[in-house]
């Protein structure tokens, strides 16, 4: 009954099928190879906002 929201590596299924599934709200694709947290600052922004944690 909770609703949860996954971030997985494009190339790992588990959260994607669970999404298919119906057991998991939003499988967020990342490639958990950048090391960059910069690459993702839009995703970032939404996210936050969403959260109603936006940054100053």
């Amino acid at each position: 009954g909770v609703h949860a929201v996954g971030y997985a590596d494009c190339n790992d299924p588990a959260l994607f099928l669970g999404e298919a599934e119906g057991t998991l709200a939003v499988a967020v694709p990342l490639d958990d190879h950048v090391a960059d947290p910069g690459a993702y600052p839009l995703m970032t922004a939404y996210l936050l906002a969403a959260a109603g944690l936006e940054l100053p």
